[in-house]
């Protein structure tokens, strides 16, 4: 198979028999900056011009030709390593081109050894530095609204430990994270998963959910979500259910006052509405959840076998507290 190098074309001019670049189509606009690599240090350079290997062409800044050849001559040029260029002065310009290429600049396509100075657009990095810090604003400004258990729970996302620190010490160290990385605790604060992994992260730190080598993360020592925090996140997805026992349940663990909402209930096609429960169930049957009806489970408990299984109070006030209604202490009838 061929392959076709590509040459770049270059803009010279025949002095004599010598190829010379005639600057056509340098840049010509802005400003630009020279700076030592160590800033500490001034600078002593000096060169007239260089030769591409490749092409042939000369870059120098042409002030005669020599009487007994006609080879050009080139300017001489001079540095301390510290210096700004106005490219819309012609001589500035063509400088600013020929350090560019200079063998002791950073990026220099010619660079050979330890780089001594580097060139850059002030304007760009400008530009640059004022994203960054409008960035870092709009990630403090996030990062000092937070509070509470919203507080906590985003910055476990974040790696901080709020379970080891004082809250102001938490607050802290977020808004810390948002000045110095901003970008992360955007993209962080916005992934459209960070309530799951918040979620996750909760039930680590109380030890719902733990990190197994062979298994990886697992629920309870026994349900296994995934190998990794995204295959985990995306099991949960497709088991709201579970999602929600873990969220409510890791809330219930937590040292933090979450509060005592309650979850959604999920309404039958009959209308009933259902009480969802992670129960311990066989291998075959792990990744299901069972769905029981509340009459259901009160005609379980009163259809108990003996007479010591009937309600207990606390039975009772669970029932009444899901159903509403008040159920009334029944004893089965003794099996001669």
């Amino acid at each position: 198979m061929e392959t076709k190098e590509k040459t770049k074309t270059v803009n010279y001019d025949m002095i004599g028999r010598v190829k010379v670049f005639n600057f056509e189509g340098i840049e010509r606009t802005g400003t630009r900056e020279m700076k030592p690599i160590d800033e500490k240090k001034l600078l002593d350079l000096t060169f007239t011009c260089l030769q591409d290997p490749k092409t042939g062409v000369w870059y120098g800044i042409v002030i005669g030709t020599s009487p007994k050849d006609g080879r050009p001559l080139f300017k001489r040029l001079r540095t301390t390593g510290k210096r700004t260029f106005y490219l819309e002065n012609n001589e500035d310009a063509e400088e600013y081109h020929l350090w560019k290429l200079h063998y002791s600049t950073l990026g220099s396509p010619y660079q050979k050894g330890k780089p001594m100075q580097q060139l850059y657009d002030r304007r760009k990095e400008a530009v640059i530095k004022l994203k960054k810090i409008k960035r870092g604003m709009e990630a403090t400004g996030i990062a000092l609204k937070l509070a509470g258990t919203e507080l906590f729970d985003f910055a476990r996302n974040l790696g901080i430990s709020p379970e080891n620190n004082d809250a102001e010490v938490v607050h802290e160290l977020v808004a810390e994270r948002a000045q110095k990385r901003p970008d992360e605790f955007l993209d962080k604060y916005s992934d459209l998963n960070r309530g799951i992994l918040e979620i996750i992260n909760r039930a680590r730190s109380v030890s719902l959910i733990k990190y197994k080598i062979d298994t990886g993360l697992v629920f309870k020592e026994s349900y296994p979500l995934g190998s990794s925090d995204i295959m985990a996140i995306g099991h949960l997805k497709d088991k709201p259910e579970l999602l929600e026992a873990i969220n409510l349940e890791s809330k219930k663990l937590s040292k933090y006052q979450y509060g005592t909402e309650t979850p959604d209930v999920k309404i039958r096609d009959d209308g009933k509405d259902i009480a969802v429960e992670v129960t311990d169930k066989p291998e075959r049957e792990r990744n299901t959840y069972e769905q029981v009806p509340v009459e259901e489970q009160i005609r379980r408990f009163e259809d108990q076998g003996t007479e010591e299984d009937h309600l207990t109070e606390e039975d009772r006030k669970t029932i009444e507290k899901v159903t509403g209604t008040k159920v009334e202490e029944t004893i089965p009838a003794s099996i001669d």
